[in-house]
């Protein structure tokens, strides 16, 4: 019936807590139930978020508090994340790129001074380089087509992949990806079912900026997972579906592809000795020039410690050309798991000449941060 009900009781503070799909209120003060301060809460899609009966209560911090929004560091008041907030306040802005509507929330007698934009949480959350979706509870029904929509990330990321949630079994995974607005246009092609079928780099790395809204058209094909809903609050932003037309040429409003934008970090021989750092969950790839006609190839002698950097798929091999003996370059990938320090290095050797010392060596220690 109610998220949270306040009978009678006086002098709380309420914080902390998400009320969600309550058939009555989201959170209920009644009888005198006066001078509890409730804020940092989230009131989200309840019959009705809030009712006051006979209660006057403060509904915003009475102390400054510092956090981070749109990757800046901010010091305000802060109230309470209300769902459908901009219907009830269309002309509602937001304060200085600080998360904050301009616009009090009226709760009967009171009012939330401060209402934030987004779930609280997102105000504490650690900054990561990624925009990810998560998997859905339920992906299915799945099927692949073409996703058109617009994105608007709370913080500025760098991006170089995208990453697509493939249901469990099946080889779902983003064929064509395009990025775009007034000051941007990125595409990306899928190089078909190699050991990194389910990403799609980039040529080149790019900004999305916090608080700019872009437009994507993401191709898919086998069976990705997608989120059965118009728009998806993360993290990191929002996701919101204008069209989808699936393989059979049926039109949706309200399908939202799983998927992850992230920066790789991507390394070559000119950068071996060089200590790098990465976030945790952020990959690395290692591209060196090779030619395995000859015998000779890139192995990993000396892998890193598991439980900071872990590899991904096997060591790859892209020739420049078609043509035979060709070289070309052989690529490596790790993603970033725990925090800590190791290393590891590479030789370019001919495998079964054991006593004879590698042609070259490639060696770099790693920090990943929590």
């Amino acid at each position: 019936m109610y998220g949270i009900h306040l009978w009678d009781s006086c002098n709380n503070s309420v914080t902390g807590n998400t009320a969600r799909n309550n058939n009555y209120y989201g959170i209920y003060p009644s009888t005198y139930s006066n001078n509890n301060k409730i804020y940092l809460n989230n009131f989200i899609n309840n019959s009705k978020n809030v009712y006051s009966y006979n209660s006057t209560n403060i509904w915003n911090s009475t102390k400054e508090i510092t956090y981070t929004y749109g990757g800046s560091t901010h010091t305000n008041y802060m109230g309470n994340y209300w769902s459908k907030y901009k219907e009830k306040y269309p002309d509602a802005e937001e304060i200085d790129g600080c998360g904050i509507w301009d616009t009090s929330y009226s709760i009967g007698p009171d009012t939330d001074n401060h209402p934030l934009m987004v779930l609280w949480e997102n105000y504490f959350a650690p900054i990561e380089n990624i925009f990810d979706t998560g998997s859905p509870a339920e992906p299915y029904p799945s099927i692949s087509g073409t996703h058109n929509g617009t994105i608007t990330l709370n913080q500025t990321i760098t991006v170089s992949t995208l990453y697509t949630y493939p249901c469990v079994g099946t080889g779902g995974h983003t064929e064509y990806v395009r990025i775009w607005n007034s000051t941007l246009n990125v595409t990306a092609t899928w190089n078909g079912y190699n050991e990194d079928w389910h990403n799609i780099s980039f040529n080149e790395s790019f900004t999305l900026v916090a608080g700019e809204t872009y437009n994507y058209t993401i191709r898919t094909g086998s069976y990705p997972q997608i989120h059965h809903i118009p728009a998806l609050l993360t993290t990191n932003g929002w996701l919101n579906c204008t069209e989808f037309v699936d393989a059979n040429g049926k039109n949706y409003n309200n399908r939202i592809p799983a998927i992850r934008f992230f920066s790789e970090v991507q390394l070559t021989a000119a950068d071996n000795g060089t200590e790098i750092e990465l976030k945790k969950e952020q990959s690395l790839l290692i591209t060196l020039e090779a030619n395995p006609t000859t015998g000779y190839q890139w192995d990993l002698v000396e892998p890193p410690e598991e439980h900071i950097l872990q590899q991904v798929g096997a060591i790859l091999f892209k020739p420049d050309t078609n043509l035979p003996g060709a070289s070309g370059v052989q690529t490596i990938r790790f993603e970033a798991v725990g925090p800590g320090k190791t290393a590891l290095k590479l030789f370019y050797h001919r495998p079964w000449e054991t006593d004879v010392a590698p042609e070259e060596i490639f060696y770099i220690p790693v920090v990943v941060n929590g």
